[in-house]
């Protein structure tokens, strides 16, 4: 027994030595691990379980527009807020870096970029290219490691604690590489493209591709394939209990346990739109957008419990504070938070619509990107003063 430990023990060293970053021999280095807590919005829906949960809470009154500003193209992707304010924005011309009030620090020309950035345990930012190439860059804007993938690429980056990042290619593969962007996997996937990873509350790798929910391993292998009945349209969403939420476009919303068997099969009453992924709310419930049958939430045995209605539908992801507050975009430019009874607490016009979910600043300043390629900050009210006595 002792001795089957300590071979166990041997092979996981091994393993981390495989994946860590060369050190000169005699140079000390610190070696990063895991991505710092304090980022306020470090990934594509707020982490790596894709939840759709943002840190901080919602103002419970309206707040007011502070200022919008251009981006550099249309539809821009993120944002992704870095604990020193700084927000990351992917572009049709590449990576984007702004300071909290929305003016730019620099860009990084790479190419068009699909999903939003994610930042990793050194506090670089890692993104990938419609062309599939994989970079690195740093927070000054320097690209410090790139490598192609040989197939273009969809959706957001997928960082792990020890650096190493994971991509899917339309290609029908995902790919896993270091923290120096060195190869360790490419799998095969038999339905679909791979879209953005999710990782579940066991470690495993969740991909939605084609009709398929696919679970692998740490190191690639098939661990589970499990039939949807229709066409995936947004990442999985993995909540507290470890329980895998995932979309279709026909309108339903399935969920799946990390053993690959599904649970609950809940039908929404509309078609869902891709990329508007769900919320996962503190209370297990999950707050799905569709395109014509409003907000729905569904409790986390699937069973429906409130529908807030929108005319004009949604097809931009939903988010969620602290508060179980959830935020939504609709179709005709209006930015919804509902609290977790369903009931309308404001409501904003932006001007247009979005593709992207709102986010929260350390400062509490909601964020929105939209279509058009505006970038707009809003802030609770300030508070008025106290009359005095007469």
């Amino acid at each position: 027994m002792r001795r089957a430990l300590v071979l166990a023990a041997l092979a996981s060293l091994a393993s981390s030595v495989a994946m860590a970053h060369p050190v000169r021999i005699g140079r000390y280095a610190e070696i990063p691990y895991g991505i710092r807590p304090d980022h306020p919005h470090p990934t594509a829906g707020g982490g790596p379980r894709r939840d759709g949960r943002i840190r901080g809470r919602v103002p419970l009154e309206r707040p007011e527009r502070a200022w919008e500003r251009a981006l550099p193209h249309r539809r821009p992707r993120g944002p992704t807020i870095a604990n020193d304010t700084t927000l990351y924005f992917g572009t049709e011309q590449g990576l984007v870096a702004l300071n909290a009030e929305g003016e730019e620090r620099w860009t990084a020309r790479l190419g068009s970029i699909p999903g939003a950035p994610s930042l990793t345990p050194s506090d670089d930012v890692a993104v990938v290219t419609r062309e599939g190439l994989v970079a690195l860059v740093s927070p000054e804007g320097v690209v410090r490691r790139s490598t192609s993938l040989g197939a273009p690429a969809r959706g957001s980056p997928l960082v792990l604690d020890d650096g190493s990042v994971l991509v899917g290619t339309i290609d029908q593969r995902v790919h896993r590489l270091d923290a120096s962007l060195r190869p360790v996997f490419v799998t095969e996937l038999s339905d679909g493209t791979a879209s953005t990873l999710s990782r579940t509350r066991r470690g495993s790798l969740a991909v939605a591709a084609g009709r398929l929910l696919v679970l692998l391993t740490p190191r690639g292998s098939l661990a589970r394939q499990v039939g949807l009945g229709g066409r995936a349209t947004s990442p999985p969403a993995v909540g507290d209990d470890g329980m895998i939420w995932i979309t279709t476009a026909e309108g339903v919303l399935l969920s799946v346990d990390e053993g690959g068997r599904v649970r609950s099969r809940t039908e929404l009453g509309a078609r869902h739109y891709d990329e508007a992924s769900v919320a996962i709310g503190h209370d297990g419930a999950v707050r799905v957008p569709t395109l014509s049958g409003g907000l729905v939430c569904v409790a986390g045995d699937g069973t429906p419990r409130w529908v807030m209605e929108s005319p004009n539908g949604f097809q931009a992801p939903a988010a969620i504070d602290e508060n179980d507050t959830t935020l939504v975009i609709d179709r005709g430019g209006r930015l919804f938070a509902v609290d977790r009874d369903g009931a309308e607490l404001w409501r904003l016009v932006l001007g247009t619509f979005s593709y992207e979910s709102p986010v929260l600043g350390a400062d509490g300043t909601l964020y929105v990107s939209t279509e058009r390629g505006a970038l707009q900050a809003w802030r609770p009210m300030p508070a008025r003063p106290t009359p005095p006595p007469p």
